[in-house]
């Protein structure tokens, strides 16, 4: 939450532009995306693919996946300052 913005967009891409703090750019694909992030001093530009079980995500400040092994999933994060990883499961099977 970085504050009130305004999003344009055209196919596969994007431009967010929160006014005084920064923006978002996007460009996407059939299941990959493409990012950079210029809020305040921070920046950060990286790609990412996903399906629909299944995901990564890797840009300047973090690693992310999860990955789909039976009925459980192991997720994982790992960026600066810190990481956690874990499983995920259905309650019910």
């Amino acid at each position: 939450n970085k504050g009130q913005g305004v999003t344009l967009g055209y196919e596969s891409i994007s431009l967010s532009v929160i006014p005084w703090i920064g923006f978002r750019f996007i460009c996407e694909g059939e299941n990959t995306f493409f990012f950079v992030d210029a809020y305040g001093d921070q920046r950060e530009f990286g790609i990412g693919w996903f399906d629909d079980t299944e995901r990564l995500l890797i840009s300047t400040e973090t690693l992310e996946f999860r990955k789909k092994l039976g009925n459980i999933y192991l997720i994982a994060r790992f960026q600066k300052g810190g990481c956690y990883g874990g499983f995920s499961f259905p309650i019910f099977w």
